[in-house]
């Protein structure tokens, strides 16, 4: 097995310890799971899993466009070529910061 295999391998199996100890909880901080940009860089797009706990019937793990989610911009492809459909999408609306 090439390196490289045994890398993505073991950073996957290590993407349910490893996002619920490092990281934010943005959206339910009365479960574990948290989203960490680096963890998502070494688990291919997995490390956003607070929203992922939060929303699992969003197809995506990261919802903001600059976000590291490869899975997500695939499936997102897929649809545009005519070969997925039906995407399930979480819209979130953001309380506006009150400011100055």
């Amino acid at each position: 097995m090439r390196r490289i295999d045994w890398f993505y391998g073991q950073s996957t199996f290590c993407v349910n310890s490893l996002a619920h100890w490092f990281g934010e909880t943005p959206f339910d901080d009365k479960h574990t799971p948290r989203d960490h940009m680096i963890t998502a860089f070494v688990t291919i797009g997995e490390g956003y899993h607070n929203f992922h706990h939060q929303f699992p019937m969003d197809y995506r793990n990261a919802i903001k466009w600059y976000q590291y989610d490869p899975t997500k911009w695939f499936i997102w492809t897929m649809e545009r070529f005519g070969l997925a459909s039906q995407l399930k999408v979480r819209f979130l609306r953001y309380k506006r910061c009150s400011c100055g």
